[in-house]
């Protein structure tokens, strides 16, 4: 089968809330893009991946020892769409 397919497959991990379902389409394509970029030249097999998000609960992420919510996560990364979850935001 891996003669004719190049099977890639992603496990992504993200905060739950952080990707509606327009941001997760897109997520899926980038990173079947991504795949497709660093193939090799002369690579003849067809790309499949396979991208699975998987939603990690609020307060369920732990970062240095502290465990984050998702209002953590906006204000430390920075994420427009989400500054509505921040307190005084």
């Amino acid at each position: 089968m891996t003669a004719r397919f190049l099977p890639c497959v992603a496990l992504v991990y993200v905060p739950a809330g952080v990707l509606d379902g327009a941001a997760r389409s897109r997520y899926v394509e980038l990173v079947h893009a991504a795949f497709r970029q660093s193939l090799p030249a002369g690579e003849t097999r067809r790309l499949e991946t396979s991208v699975v998000l998987h939603d990690v609960a609020d307060g369920a992420w732990g970062v240095s020892g502290v465990a984050w919510t998702l209002a953590d996560f906006a204000r430390a990364a920075g994420y427009a769409h989400l500054q509505n979850v921040m307190p005084n935001a």
